[in-house]
C-alpha cells in the first residue's frame, strides 16, 4: 500500500509542474541536498581541514533544514534532491544548487547542462521528481535566466558558465514553449543573473543593475536600489571569522579545487538579499536581514521572512540558487502589456 501511495504521490508531481514567473504563489519546490563527511574525499587531509570542512557541511545542512522546515510551515510542498557518493569522483560536488541545472517554464522541463559530465551526476540527483516533458540540451546554467510571464529575462554574460549552444537551446525551447515570448538580453551583469535582479512582484524588484541599464520594459517598474553599499551585507553572512580572512591557506588545495570557487567569485561583494525566494506577490524569504532592503520592502508591505543562513559565503550561493520551483499558481500573464 506505501509503495501504491508513493507512486500516486510522484504522479501527482508529474501532472502539477507549472511554472511561469518567479512570483506567483509557490506551492512546490525542489531543494539542494549536502552530502555527509564520510561520503567525501576527506582521508587526504589533516585534521584542521577535515575539521574546516566539517564545519561547512554543518552549517550547510543546518541551513538546508531550516529552508526546508521553512517552506513546511507555509504548506508548500519539497522535493529535495539526492546526494550521491563524491569518493574519487572527478570534478563533481554536490546537488546543493538546483537552480543552475534546470529551469520548468509553463509545464515544461527544460534541462539543459545533462551533456557535462560533470553536471550529469547533479542533475540525475531530481530522477526522482523530473519525469515529464523534459527537453534535454547544450550546457548554459539556468540561473542566467528569470522568468517573468510572457518575458524571459537573461544574461549574455555566461562567461564559463555555460555555452552560446546552450544560451540559444534555452531560448528556442522558450519560443517552442510559448510562442508569445519576449526575450530581454541583458548584458555586462556577468553569468547568474538571480544574483543582479529579484522580480518581487508585478511592478517590483531589486536590482544591483542602475536603473537606466535595465531593459526598457522594467524603466516603468518601481526600482529598489541594490547598488549602494547599504543593501550587500546580512546578518548571516561573513559567520566564518578568521576561517574565511585568509581563506586560500586555510583551507587544504583539494577543497579549493574541488569544492570553492572563490578563484571565479567574490562573495564579499555579492548582494544576498537579490538571491531570495519569492513565496508569494505578498511575502519573501530572505537569505539573511538587512536593514536598508527589509525597510524598503515594507513600505510596499511586502512581508519578509528572514531565515539568516550561515554557510553562503563558503558556497557564493544563496536562497534561490539553494531552491528551484516546480509549481507556481496561476497562468501566463503579460505583465508589460
Amino acid at each position: 500500500m506505501t509503495n501504491i501511495l508513493l507512486i500516486g504521490q510522484n504522479m501527482e508531481m508529474m501532472k502539477s509542474f507549472n511554472v511561469w514567473s518567479e512570483f506567483q504563489p509557490l506551492k512546490s519546490i525542489a531543494v539542494g541536498n549536502i552530502n555527509p563527511i564520510d561520503e567525501i574525499d576527506i582521508t587526504i587531509l589533516d585534521h584542521n581541514h577535515q575539521d574546516n570542512l566539517t564545519k561547512v557541511l554543518e552549517y550547510t545542512h543546518q541551513d538546508l533544514e531550516k529552508i526546508k522546515l521553512s517552506l513546511h510551515n507555509l504548506s508548500i510542498h519539497v522535493e529535495q534532491c539526492k546526494t550521491f557518493d563524491l569518493r574519487g569522483s572527478q570534478g563533481s560536488s554536490p546537488p546543493l544548487q538546483p537552480r543552475d541545472w534546470f529551469m520548468i517554464y509553463g509545464d515544461t522541463t527544460i534541462l539543459p547542462n545533462q551533456n557535462k559530465f560533470y553536471n550529469d551526476a547533479k542533475t540525475k540527483s531530481l530522477n526522482h521528481v523530473l519525469k515529464n516533458k523534459i527537453v534535454h540540451g547544450d550546457y548554459t546554467d539556468t540561473a542566467n535566466y528569470l522568468r517573468c510571464g510572457n518575458d524571459v529575462f537573461y544574461t549574455s554574460d555566461f562567461g564559463d558558465q555555460g555555452t552560446t549552444e546552450g544560451e540559444l537551446f534555452v531560448n528556442e525551447q522558450l519560443k517552442l514553449i510559448n510562442s508569445d515570448v519576449k526575450l530581454h538580453q541583458i548584458d555586462n551583469v556577468g553569468a547568474h543573473l538571480d544574483g543582479s535582479i529579484f522580480f518581487v512582484r508585478p511592478g517590483l524588484l531589486l536590482s544591483a543593475i542602475p536603473k537606466k541599464d535595465l531593459p526598457h520594459c522594467l524603466h516603468s517598474w518601481d526600482v529598489i536600489d541594490c547598488t549602494i553599499p547599504e543593501a550587500k551585507p546580512i546578518n548571516s553572512a561573513n559567520v566564518w571569522g578568521d576561517l574565511f580572512r585568509h581563506k586560500h591557506k586555510k583551507f587544504h588545495p583539494f577543497i579549493l579545487e574541488k569544492w570553492l570557487w572563490y578563484k571565479h567569485t567574490n562573495p564579499e561583494e555579492t548582494v544576498w538579499s537579490i538571491n531570495a525566494l519569492s513565496i508569494n506577490e505578498q511575502c519573501v524569504m530572505m537569505s539573511g536581514y538587512n536593514k536598508y532592503v527589509f525597510d524598503e520592502l515594507k513600505k510596499y508591505k511586502i512581508e519578509c521572512i528572514d531565515l539568516g543562513l550561515k554557510s553562503l559565503d563558503f558556497w557564493d550561493g544563496g536562497l534561490h540558487c539553494f531552491t528551484n520551483e516546480l509549481e507556481r499558481q496561476g497562468d501566463c500573464v503579460d505583465y508589460f502589456a
